[in-house]
């Protein structure tokens, strides 16, 4: 299964279909996603969101599979947030606690996180960088155990795996795991019609929400989460800085 990273060119729909979908394997649910446009102008990395009608699409599939262990992925961190929708996914995840997992990419580094009690896994990059890995999910009933194989950048040899880093997964979930009867086998697909990515440049007037995003993050903001992108009554962002959803933007 392949997911478009930011820098992606035209046409992945036109390749590999629908940008957002979701699939069962094994007992466990596959939330696949990516933003419906971006601000592509240089020096405007992460300004990028969601369709309302891609958000009401990510509700419904997460209500509709609130019983199944859950595992999302993303190209762009959600957290730490690296693109302006990042809060917005963020809540809506938060209130599903069938997501046990994020894996994201992008920063070329690894980083592990938690947050609303969910692990946010950012897998390094392939490519010659500070410290090029893999990392490989092996699926337990009790936990996800992700490892990752250090990559020589010289050689382009994968070394041994460190420690795993294990993600429990609650046991009214795990009874639903289950060896894949003829390996990997999508069931129960969803997704969104597949489309182009939109170029919008009045993402540029947002701006100052990524880095007010990013700030909040480091300053250790976990941000509660009760809250839904479908939400209309936030307090204002005077009272409660960063605390408003950020609406995706419309043509």
């Amino acid at each position: 299964m392949v997911i478009p990273g930011d820098n992606w060119p035209g046409g992945f729909e036109e390749v590999f279909g629908a940008a957002q979908r979701s699939f069962d394997c094994a007992g466990l649910h596959f939330i696949l996603l990516a933003p419906d446009r971006a601000c592509t102008r240089a020096g405007m990395e992460g300004l990028s969101v969601f369709d309302p009608e891609t958000l009401a699409w990510i509700r419904g599939d997460l209500e509709a599979n609130r019983d199944k262990p859950t595992v999302a992925a993303i190209h762009e961190p959600i957290h730490p947030p690296s693109f302006l929708d990042a809060i917005v996914l963020r809540r809506l995840l938060a209130s599903h606690p069938q997501v046990i997992a994020v894996f994201q990419g992008h920063l070329h580094v690894e980083l592990n996180l938690t947050a609303d009690g969910k692990t946010y896994l950012t897998a390094p990059a392939l490519k010659p960088s500070a410290a090029p890995a893999l990392k490989q999910v092996r699926v337990f009933p009790d936990r996800l155990a992700v490892r990752t194989f250090p990559r020589d950048p010289a050689s382009g040899a994968f070394g041994p795996p460190g420690r795993d880093r294990n993600v429990a997964v609650p046991p009214d979930l795990g009874a639903r795991l289950r060896r894949p009867p003829g390996g990997f086998r999508m069931e129960n697909i969803g997704e969104v019609p597949a489309h182009p990515r939109i170029d919008d440049p009045s993402l540029a007037a947002r701006r100052w929400e990524l880095f007010r995003n990013l700030s909040e993050f480091l300053k250790g903001d976990l941000r509660p989460a009760a809250q839904d992108p479908s939400e209309k009554d936030a307090p204002p962002a005077e009272s409660n800085p960063g605390s408003k959803d950020a609406a995706p933007a419309r043509n």
